[in-house]
Order: structure tokens, then C-alpha cells, then sequence
């Protein structure tokens, strides 16, 4: 209602017997002191019969108000709409409406000449780009070894902490437990902060080192700016216009006719 949502909610207790108790509340409007809003079920089909516009519906349900003014034999549509219609099948059936075959489209990812070389000079793949972090892929393309470098290892300098002090302290924790029981428990706990302190350290350090190496720094961002924009799909940030610009509209139009395999939803690569 007002381009809101309607929440049913179980019936207030009316001041008078008589009166219509009200049913449904106005999600995401407050009313005076805070209060939500609420509608007895004959206001809001008064409403909905008067103004019919001022309502609309979830982007789940509105594929059902879409085919019952236009039935649809077949819907294409991208990975997140065949996830709506997964959960669909039964409001269809409630309806009785004809559920429409879900049609998954074809999705594409371009790779460039500049993009596959800086894949094959830092040895990874465009999947990597999508699937891990910028972190993780500065741990897989940094050069900087640690070697010859006065550079320590975090790694190696966790381990060698961890192995002299944690043993100590649990030695130390067992002979207090024998004059105090009560102080293994406080010896424990200190062992963990002990552990967690020294991994959070090395894990800083391991992070500065990741990104004091300014040429994998640089790398990783252009990738992931090209393959995985805003950390989104490529397909989500790049159009038609852009490629069309770049390799030239027929060029390309038919490089994606070429590489279409109908009622796929696999991710093909697309190499102009």
C-alpha cells in the first residue's frame, strides 16, 4: 500500500465487540509515537478496489502478477531469477496459474589479449579472479619470496613462537593446578589469548608484506577490475556498447552468436 508492503499480523483485541479488529500493518511506516501503521481487512480491499496503483508487489510475487495479465510460455532469465522461480511452484499451483519453464541464459565473460597475458604471467586463471579475494590473490601472485631480503616469513615465525611459548605455558598451567585446581582453567584461557595474539600479529604482518609488493598489487587490481568489477559478474557492469566499442558491434555480436549454447547456464569465455 503507498508502494509499501502489507505484513498480516494476528488480530489486535478491539475496544468494541462490534468493530473489525485491525489485521494487517504497514511494514517500514511509524505512525505517531513510533507505532506502525495498521489497516482492518475491509480498509485495505477498499483501498486496493479505489487507488490499485498505490500497491505492488515482492520481487518474488511479481512474476505471478506478470503472467496473469501476460501468460508466459518461457522466462530467461540470469542465476538469481532461476533461484526466485526455484521457490515458485507451489504459489503458481495455489493459483492455479501455468507456471512458465524457467529458461537460464546464456552468460559470458570476456578475455581479452591484455587480460589472458597478465593471467598467464601471475599463473592463475579468470575463475580464481572470481572466487577469491583480493587477499588470497595477492598470496598466489606475490613475488616477493621473503628470501635474501631481511625479509622474516610470518609463517615460520608463527610456528617458532607457537612451539616455545604454548608448550611453556601448559607446563606452567599444569604445575599451578597442583597447588590451585582452579587455576588450569585461567592458564588455559591464557594459553588461547596467548595463541590467537600471536596469529593475529603474524597475520598483519603477512598482509603488509601481500601488499608492500606494489607490482602484484597493481596487477590484481586490474584484473579484478576487468573480470570481477565492484567484486560483481563482469556481465553486470559491461554491456554490449562497451564491447561493441572495443572490437567493433558486428565483430562481436557474432563471437557471442558463435559461443551460445542453448538452455546452458554454464559461464563460457569469450576470447575476441
Amino acid at each position: 500500500f503507498f508502494g509499501a508492503r502489507y505484513r498480516l499480523d494476528p488480530a489486535s483485541p478491539s475496544s468494541a465487540p462490534t468493530s473489525e479488529p485491525p489485521a494487517w500493518t504497514l511494514v517500514g511506516a511509524a505512525g505517531a509515537g513510533g507505532a506502525r501503521d495498521s489497516l482492518t481487512t475491509t480498509a485495505l480491499l477498499s483501498a486496493l478496489e479505489r487507488e490499485p496503483r498505490r500497491f505492488t508487489t515482492s520481487a518474488l510475487l511479481r512474476p505471478l502478477l506478470q503472467d496473469t495479465w501476460l501468460p508466459t510460455a518461457a522466462y530467461v532469465g540470469g542465476p538469481a531469477e532461476m533461484a526466485y522461480f526455484a521457490q515458485l511452484g507451489p504459489v503458481y499451483e495455489h493459483f492455479q496459474l501455468a507456471m512458465p519453464i524457467p529458461v537460464p541464459r546464456a552468460r559470458f565473460r570476456v578475455l581479452d589479449d591484455r587480460t589472458r597475458g597478465l593471467l598467464d604471467k601471475l599463473g592463475i586463471t579468470a575463475d580464481d579472479v572470481d572466487t577469491l579475494d583480493a587477499e588470497a590473490l595477492l598470496a598466489r601472485v606475490s613475488s616477493d619470496s621473503g628470501q635474501g631480503t631481511g625479509v622474516i616469513d610470518p609463517i615460520a615465525i608463527e610456528r617458532e613462537l607457537l612451539a616455545g611459548i604454548v608448550p611453556r605455558l601448559e607446563e606452567i598451567g599444569a604445575a599451578m593446578a597442583t597447588r590451585d585446581p582452579s587455576l588450569k582453567k585461567a592458564a588455559t584461557r591464557a594459553s588461547d589469548d596467548v595463541k590467537e595474539a600471536i596469529t593475529r600479529l603474524m597475520g598483519k604482518y603477512a598482509r603488509a608484506l601481500l601488499h608492500g609488493d606494489e607490482v602484484a598489487v597493481e596487477r590484481v587490481a586490474r584484473l579484478r577490475n576487468f573480470l570481477a568489477p565492484g567484486g560483481v559478474p563482469q556481465e553486470r557492469v559491461y554491456g554490449l556498447s562497451y564491447y561493441a566499442c572495443r572490437f567493433g558491434t558486428r565483430a562481436f555480436v557474432r563471437l557471442v552468436l558463435d559461443a551460445v549454447e542453448p538452455f546452458s547456464p554454464a559461464l563460457r569465455d569469450l576470447r575476441p
